[in-house]
Formats: C-alpha cells, sequence, structure tokens
C-alpha cells in the first residue's frame, strides 16, 4: 500500500520516479536520479490507456520509490457530465497509479502544479525546460498499444512530465 506524503520535499531515497497525468489517454513519465549531486531525468514517456487494460510501459517491477498523480479537480459550476467524467478520469487515476506498485504516492491537483496558466502557453514552458535528449524523448514515446504517441494527444504527456518537473523541483 503506497503511502500518501506532503508534496513540499522529496524522500531522501527516493531516486525514481514516475509521474501520471491520467485521462482518456493518460500520459506518464518516467523519471530517474543517479546521486544526490545529479538532477531528475526524463528517461521515457508515453500514454496509457487503463480502461483498456494499458499501463505505463517499462515501469511496473522497477522499484519505483514514487508515484506522482495529478487527480481532477472539480470545478465550481460544472455540469453533470463534466462531473460523471471526473469520476471515470478518477477511476483511471487509481488504475494507472497502482499499477506503477510505486511505495510512495503524491497526489496533486492541476491547479496545484500548474495553476490557471493557459495549456498552450504552459506546454511551451514545459519544452524549455527540457534538455535536447529529453525533448528527442517525447518524439519517440509510445501509446499503450506500441503505436506512436499521436500529435493530437502529445499534450497528456507533456503534462506528465510538465507535473514531473514541478514536483521534482526542476521547474
Amino acid at each position: 500500500m503506497a503511502l500518501m506524503i506532503p508534496v513540499k520535499s522529496l524522500p531522501p531515497l527516493a531516486r525514481s520516479a514516475v509521474t501520471i497525468d491520467p485521462g482518456a489517454n493518460g500520459g506518464w513519465a518516467l523519471w530517474y536520479k543517479l546521486s544526490d549531486q545529479t538532477g531528475w531525468v526524463l528517461y521515457q514517456c508515453g500514454l496509457a490507456r487503463p480502461d483498456k487494460g494499458e499501463r505505463p510501459a517499462g515501469v511496473k517491477g522497477r522499484g519505483l520509490g514514487l508515484c506522482v498523480l495529478e487527480v481532477p479537480q472539480h470545478q465550481h459550476g460544472d455540469t453533470p457530465k463534466r462531473t460523471n467524467d471526473l469520476f471515470k478520469t478518477t477511476l483511471r487515476a487509481g488504475l494507472l497509479a497502482e499499477s506503477t506498485q510505486a511505495r510512495e504516492l503524491w497526489v496533486r491537483s492541476p491547479h496545484d502544479w500548474k495553476g490557471g496558466v493557459d495549456k498552450a502557453v504552459h506546454n511551451g514552458r514545459v519544452m524549455k525546460r527540457l534538455s535536447k535528449e529529453e525533448l528527442d524523448l517525447i518524439g519517440s514515446c509510445r501509446t499503450g498499444a506500441g503505436g506512436l504517441v499521436p500529435a493530437s494527444l502529445i499534450n497528456n504527456v507533456i503534462d506528465a512530465i510538465g507535473l514531473g518537473l514541478v514536483s521534482l523541483g526542476r521547474w
């Protein structure tokens, strides 16, 4: 069972982490920290559809230290349809988080880590904070079915990466 801890600081022994932006096509990013002197490095990323049995590729069984999960946030004035969609997204979030088998779980709301910034602006900020090697990973990330992530869905992966940058202290 994962332990819920505050997001303020990293546990001293965490050396691997996965960050997840859930949804119908859940974006995920796998991170490693090689030593106390190095920062967190993006290692792998992609999409997974938990309702289709897909999970983040290559994550299970890695002995992850940390899973950082964005959870849906109810907005004042949400319609019943939107509220129903939030329930589905919450279920997907739980399925994705459970599949990582991480020792610790951090839960963050969208507003908590990215505020009210427009998606296009925020995605641009995320991309500027990545190394050339990390940017190359985005171009080759895969879906749970094995194909390349379509350009129309890459924003889900970028959100997972942005969640990682903020949560792991690279923002």
